[in-house]
């Protein structure tokens, strides 16, 4: 298994992301998913989570398996998307902010933060 960094600048307009309430502590406990993809030949289903990374659910169902929590020693912080392609199988993953965790969505966009990556896992 290997996970492959691609380089992405985030720009993000001021305002972008609108205002919500938060519970963190429920959230980096339990967990947020913010992005769903099924690969349709294995029947797996990935999910981006804000606060646990990239995950997995077999096609039989059950709890989801922790894939990538950490790129190249750095913490993933704020993993929200998740594509995975249909023909390789290889799965693409974004972590808006090297810096700020979903609760600190607005510090991305005031700070003009650029350290959202793009990633491959590569099943």
């Amino acid at each position: 298994t290997t996970v492959t960094l691609i380089i992405l600048v985030l720009l993000l307009m001021p305002g972008a992301l609108a205002a919500t309430s938060f519970d963190t502590a429920r959230d980096c406990r339990c967990g947020r998913p913010l992005g769903l993809r099924f690969n349709q030949k294995s029947g797996d289903l990935y999910v981006a989570d804000a606060y646990k990374g990239l995950m997995r659910v077999a096609p039989g169902g059950g709890e989801a398996t922790v894939l990538v929590n950490q790129v190249d020693g750095f913490p993933l912080r704020f993993t929200n998307g998740v594509d995975v392609d249909q023909v390789t199988g290889q799965v693409y993953f974004t972590d808006s902010s090297m810096n700020y965790q979903r609760s600190q969505h607005e510090m991305v966009t005031r700070t003009g933060d650029s350290t959202g990556r793009l990633m491959r896992y590569d099943p």
